[in-house]
């Protein structure tokens, strides 16, 4: 093999195992074979996600500042149901699971007046760079909220890309990353 191919196959392992690292730190390695819900049901006050029979997975979410999407199991056999509640102390999205504020409760982003020390401020709290939230926007390394990049567009990190695959300083599309594969294993 060239030198050139080496280096992108090496390029292309680093970007597997970085997007491995960030959709799947959470992960387990247990089989689920029923509706699992981690926060035990509908519980408005704790953040969770459900992972359904099928191996979907479906994480609480806010969709604005007073609502919550909160998933739960119906039964063994259920993919994840959603309840739309609504927060009367505000919702939060802490570490991807959201929730519903206690009354009185304050956030961290609420005590710097909106601003944060390391990261970004996001509906009441302080996200960590590099991590994506679910309305389209990554904290970037200069603490701001930024759209996702776009397929073919320049990138430095995976987190910024709408595909969560930079390789060679450009998003790719999922579709060209499993072409790719495709044709190395023929």
């Amino acid at each position: 093999m060239k030198k050139v191919d080496i280096f992108f196959v090496i390029l292309l392992a680093i970007g597997l195992v970085s997007f491995y690292n960030v959709e799947f730190k959470n992960s387990t390695g247990n089989y689920i074979s029923s509706c699992f819900d981690s926060d035990g049901g509908i519980e408005p006050m704790v953040g969770g996600n459900v992972i359904g029979f099928d191996e979907s997975v479906k994480r609480d979410f806010c969709f604005d500042d007073n609502t919550l999407y909160e998933y739960f199991c119906l039964d063994g056999t259920s993919k994840g149901l959603v309840d739309v509640i609504k927060c009367e102390n505000g919702c939060v999205d802490e570490e991807g699971k959201a929730r519903c504020l206690e009354k009185g409760e304050v956030t961290l982003g609420e005590l710097k007046f909106n601003e944060c020390d390391n990261g970004c401020y996001s509906k009441g709290v302080c996200i960590d760079v590099g991590v994506r939230i679910n309305n389209g926007f990554y904290c970037d390394i200069d603490e701001e909220l930024n759209v996702f990049v776009l397929d073919g567009d320049t990138c430095t990190n995976n987190f910024e890309c709408k595909s969560n695959l930079c390789i060679a300083s450009q998003c790719i599309s999922e579709e060209v990353f499993v072409k790719f594969l495709e044709s190395i294993s023929e």
